[in-house]
């Protein structure tokens, strides 16, 4: 019983396959209308090579019967553009030459458009196709007998309609299926958010609330003005850091966490909170700025969050930094150039690496179309980027 079912998958899989490529392929779509132009050159040459002497004795004869085929291959070269508009015409084709001795010219490409309605048009256009069809086939049918060639072109007709109705059961099974993983994957994305947005919420968002209760704690108890003003700072960049995990964490935790409302950006004017917690740390902060600054929250929250991570690494990593420069240029087209440079010395046999930060904001800075570069230069680290105008994204 196993090996039946096994073997009985294994066709499954084998006709998924060939079905897919018969459908999808360049050369899957090539193979009937190739098929149908030898078929049609071969069963044209041998019938005019057969006619009595003076049966064909016109161009014209010969040009009409080279127009009838070279029109019912194009029908099928184009099935699967419009399937119903070139089956049309192969039918109406089929039907004209039912009262001659050239059927067989017309029955193949008939067929192989059949298919194609029948795999892809409407439902009730492949019905009507098989129907009109078949009322083609049964008028020949009535003229010629039971035993006429007709009855083969109804055995052709309904191969076509069978394989098409095969391939259309396919088609829709694979779309399903699809559809289904493509759920899955959605679901198991929602999940995952929502483990990160527990793990924000109970690790680092229990640490910056002790943070904040021990410094509150030690609020002027120390009675040194410096020491007091450092655990004031403290105390704010947990805050800031908490209101900024609480964001990220109901970012996180909402079924439409890519879709980020304007509220929740950062302004042009946070960056001064930034350039001040350097100051605090004792470095020399300055912001350089030329344009105006437009009406684009989505830009903004980019030049902040790349200003703001360069200005942390500065702090974080760089060697001997005393000075750190930022610089935001405003186009009078909307674009934005940023630059923030410090005086870090290049550490020898170091190479400049970029932290996840700068490689995440790397990132969103060139699906928005933008560049970015950061390096060391002659006077130390410098991170650039270049940014168009985001209204279009915002809107």
């Amino acid at each position: 019983m196993k090996e039946n079912g096994s073997s009985g998958k294994s066709a499954g899989k084998v006709t998924a396959h060939a079905l897919d490529w018969w459908r999808e392929s360049t050369a899957g779509k090539l193979v009937a209308p190739v098929t149908c132009a030898l078929y049609e050159v071969f069963f044209l040459t041998r019938y005019v090579s057969t006619l009595p002497d003076g049966a064909v004795s016109t161009p014209t004869a010969l040009l009409g019967l080279l127009a009838l085929t070279t029109a019912c291959t194009a029908g099928v070269f184009f099935r699967y553009r419009t399937a119903l508009a070139p089956f049309v015409v192969v039918t109406l084709e089929a039907v004209l030459t039912l009262a001659s001795d050239v059927t067989f010219l017309t029955i193949v490409p008939l067929g192989m458009a059949l298919f194609a309605l029948t795999a892809r048009s409407r439902p009730s256009e492949a019905i009507a196709g098989n129907l009109l069809a078949a009322v083609a086939v049964l008028v020949r049918m009535l003229g010629e007998g039971p035993a006429g060639g007709a009855v083969v072109g109804e055995y052709v007709l309904a191969l076509a309609a069978a394989g098409g109705l095969v391939s259309r059961m396919q088609h829709n099974r694979l779309e399903a299926a699809a559809t289904v993983k493509k759920e899955q994957a959605a679901r198991h994305a929602a999940e995952r958010r929502g483990r990160i947005a527990g793990e924000l919420h109970d690790s680092v968002g229990h640490d910056l609330t002790a943070i904040i209760a021990l410094t509150e704690g030690l609020d002027g108890a120390t009675g040194d003005e410096l020491v007091d003003g450092a655990i004031n700072q403290v105390n704010e960049l947990a805050r800031t850091g908490l209101a900024d995990t609480r964001h990220a964490v109901a970012a996180l935790g909402s079924p439409s966490a890519t879709a980020v409302d304007d509220t929740e950006l950062h302004d042009w004017s946070e960056i001064e909170s930034v350039l001040a917690n350097a100051r605090s740390a004792g470095i020399a902060c300055a912001l350089a700025e030329t344009g105006s600054r437009p009406d684009d929250p989505r830009q903004a929250d980019l030049c902040f969050s790349l200003a703001r991570e360069a200005i942390t690494n500065a702090m974080r990593h760089g060697m001997d930094v005393t000075r750190i420069v930022a610089s935001w240029d405003h186009g009078k087209g909307g674009e934005a150039s940023v630059r923030v440079s410090d005086d870090g010395a290049r550490q020898p046999g170091v190479e400049a690496s970029h932290g996840t930060g700068l490689v995440r904001l790397r990132e969103r800075i060139e699906a928005a179309g933008g560049s970015f570069s950061a390096g060391f230069e002659e006077d130390g680290w410098c991170v650039k980027a270049n940014l168009p105008s985001m209204r279009e994204e915002a809107g």
